[in-house]
């Protein structure tokens, strides 16, 4: 007689095809300021939208339903692969970003194990598929999931229909985001040298920074989910802080991270995005910087007019440690 299994942990999975670029529908989950345009149930409006996209930064959203009531809810990244899947742990939340219960229903899961897919389709368009499981649920939670798939099928129908009213009148951010530039520079030392330059807190505080700046590096873990901080010291006496995390660490062959501008207080200013690139060739090394940033405060235009020439001479002082 076959073994009986039991029908328990049941996923709920619902997809849609949007009539939208994979890269926009992707962009749409991955920028705070897209998803406060859309996110949640027909009828609410998102108050907060606060995202950290690294392995294990969280989006923290609000959002306040017609009849006034205000509702919290997070998510903490497990897994980034642009621009295919996302997979985080989401609930409930507090307006401090803590866990919090189902204000309506206390016996539905405290946390979910959420799989967002991106899959392109002919025709520019994006299969988008979410798939659901209580993480680590009690029988009673489980139970509470299990009969709750009709009603969660309700509720992203409604949020997939607001989202395609939003993708309708949206465009894809441009490679280059309001401000960036591609820099390829040859440097006449081997690859290894050059990876040790970005990854040495140490070697970096010696190049990172406009001529006449210099710079100290406090953090700097090189490893996907790994953080960063550097502060570069002005000639006016200014410091200018600059923070970020490792989005991908392929040694010794790409480097893609955030780096953010902000205040002395913490406060985003411009908020980027690079990717480095090293190719050996001969000894001699082929280092490509894509990069892009998007400005978060009216002072951050000046900020972004300067970027250009900022990174071309922080690369001229970085070729000149390493050929030293």
């Amino acid at each position: 007689m076959p073994e009986k299994t039991e029908a328990k942990n049941k996923d709920f999975v619902i997809s849609r095809v949007l009539n939208a670029p994979r890269e926009l529908v992707w962009q749409s989950f991955t920028q705070p300021e897209r998803m406060k345009e859309w996110w949640g149930p027909k009828g609410v409006k998102v108050i907060k939208s606060e995202m950290d996209l690294r392995v294990g930064g969280t989006y923290h959203y609000g959002m306040e339903t017609p009849d006034g009531k205000v509702m919290w809810g997070r998510m903490v990244y497990r897994e980034i692969t642009r621009p295919a899947r996302l997979l985080f742990i989401n609930s409930f939340s507090d307006e401090a970003g803590g866990l919090s219960r189902h204000p309506l229903a206390p016996s539905w899961p405290l946390e979910m194990l959420s799989t967002f897919t991106f899959e392109e389709q002919p025709g520019g368009k994006t299969k988008f598929t979410v798939t659901w499981r209580p993480h680590n649920p009690t029988d009673e939670e489980r139970a509470t999931f299990d009969e709750g798939h009709a009603s969660m099928t309700g509720g992203w129908t409604g949020t997939l229909d607001q989202f395609e009213a939003y993708l309708a009148k949206a465009a894809p951010v441009s490679e280059f985001g309001e401000g960036g530039f591609t820099l390829t520079r040859v440097l006449d030392v081997p690859r290894a040298l050059v990876w040790q330059a970005w990854t040495d807190p140490k070697m970096m505080a010696h190049w990172f920074g406009p001529r006449h700046f210099t710079s100290s590096v406090p953090e700097l873990d090189a490893k996907a989910g790994g953080r960063m901080c550097i502060v570069m010291h002005g000639p006016d006496g200014n410091d200018y802080p600059c923070a970020g995390a490792f989005i991908e660490v392929i040694k010794p062959e790409r480097l893609v991270f955030t780096n953010n501008a902000i205040d002395n207080g913490g406060k985003v200013l411009l908020e980027g995005k690079t990717t480095v690139t090293f190719t050996e060739q001969g000894g001699k090394t082929t280092m490509t910087l894509k990069t892009y940033a998007v400005g978060r405060v009216a002072a951050a235009k000046k900020m972004l007019a300067g970027m250009e020439m900022g990174w071309t001479q922080s690369i001229d002082k970085l070729e000149e440690l390493v050929a030293g």
